[in-house]
């Protein structure tokens, strides 16, 4: 009798690819003010060209309610805060400098 070995088969782990990996971002703002508003404009923007379909953004009105904001550790307005993927990222600021809120975002080179 022959006995036949059989080699076993290595797979990866199916992982999400960069491109199938749902964010999660909470951006904390301060009502109407001038600096919250571009902020939301400009993660909107972000999300519009660079993770379309792939993003949910919450935004929270600390004038109106900011026992989340304390929860987290959110001191200043506006913040952004990466939820998912970890691991969690905080940028503060309007948001206009596209190429770091990419960098920290992990979705392109961050500036030093």
């Amino acid at each position: 009798m022959v006995k036949r070995m059989v080699e076993p088969t290595v797979r990866a782990v199916d992982t999400p690819s960069k491109s199938d990996v749902m964010y999660m971002l909470w951006l904390f703002v301060a009502g109407d003010r001038p600096q919250s508003q571009q902020a939301r404009r400009n993660i909107e923007q972000i999300c519009d060209a660079h993770l379309k379909g792939r993003c949910e953004l919450t935004v929270f009105d600390v004038s109106q309610d900011f026992k989340i904001a304390i929860d987290h550790g959110i001191l200043l307005t506006p913040t952004l805060l990466l939820m998912s993927p970890p691991p969690r990222v905080t940028v503060i600021g309007t948001l206009s400098d596209a190429e770091n809120v990419l960098g920290a975002l992990r979705l392109g080179e961050r500036k030093a």
